[in-house]
């Protein structure tokens, strides 16, 4: 994908992160390819890129024969202006740049103005502070997009419905390709069927559509999804991270600038579905109360 086999090594860097292969911050490894001065946007492009595939593989497809990772498009609209609230610079800019939209996909507007708004405060303070970089902001835009997407019922629909996997399918396998949906209704886990249920292509996109359009639901009283554990959790994180980010930006200084960092990082351990998810959030806020203790004065 890369010209360099530096940078295509850096990608595998990025798998071998993603899948917590490594014993290092994605802030750590970014530091240390800024402070090597050499190639810093395209190896850390291409680190970024590598942790993109680890989360989706199909991705690779459309990278062979291409020189570069797709740039992502413009911003327009609503997520152009969310964008101009904060004053980055590109590395910065990058993250935001697909990050604001797939938030304005995922709910709203309004959803995506409260990251861009947590966003902005960490690089306020970063600017106060005289930071060369933007590594505290970048880590906050890249832990809290994390638990704000978050992949429910209505976001998996929507992801399922968007025509790059069906167009893949069918430039791999044939014009006349058909594929299952292999799912587990969370109906049907309560009833005691564990076992994954397979939905025709037809069927699931349209169980896939109706479910997009109620996303609107998303935690309310007509939520049908909305009373499990890992949803209540998953709720909660997106007002903890926050009150976490103000909580550490109000003490922070030039010489406790790398724990913050480290701290606020921390969220990246959460990842998984059901039961694992759950352990590793049950991890992350002892972490966090055990790096808070050590953090405040």
């Amino acid at each position: 994908v890369f010209a360099s086999q530096p940078a295509a090594n850096l990608i595998v860097v990025g798998l071998a992160h993603q899948q917590g292969l490594l014993p290092l911050t994605a802030a750590a490894i970014e530091a240390a390819i800024t402070q090597n001065e050499v190639a810093v946007d395209t190896n850390i492009s291409a680190f970024r890129l590598g942790r993109r595939l680890a989360h989706d593989p199909s991705l690779a497809a459309g990278l062979v024969g291409s020189d570069m990772p797709p740039e992502p498009a413009p911003l327009t609209g609503a997520a152009a202006e969310l964008a101009a609230r904060v004053s980055g610079d590109r590395l910065l800019d990058d993250v935001l740049a697909w990050r604001i939209p797939e938030l304005i996909a995922h709910a709203d507007a309004s959803y995506a103005g409260r990251y861009v708004d947590v966003v902005a405060r960490a690089r306020e303070a970063e600017l106060a502070l005289g930071a060369n970089d933007t590594r505290l902001s970048r880590t906050v835009a890249e832990q809290l997009f994390r638990l704000m997407a978050y992949k429910d019922e209505y976001e998996v629909a929507r992801l399922h419905l968007r025509p790059e996997l069906g167009n893949e399918i069918r430039n791999r396998f044939g014009a006349s390709a058909r594929f299952s949906y292999l799912l587990a209704p969370p109906t049907l886990k309560k009833l005691g069927r564990t076992e994954k249920v397979a939905f025709s292509e037809r069927a699931g996109r349209a169980m896939f559509a109706t479910l997009a359009k109620g996303r609107r639901a998303r935690g309310s009283l007509l939520d049908p999804f909305a009373h499990t554990d890992e949803r209540r959790i998953e709720r909660a994180l997106i007002d903890e991270y926050p009150a976490l980010v103000d909580q550490v930006l109000g003490h922070l200084t030039r010489d406790n600038l790398d724990e913050a960092i480290e701290l606020l990082e921390l969220a990246d351990q959460i990842r998984g579905f059901d039961e694992v998810k759950l352990a590793n959030v049950a991890r992350y806020r002892a972490d966090v109360s055990d790096a808070l203790a050590a953090y405040l004065p």
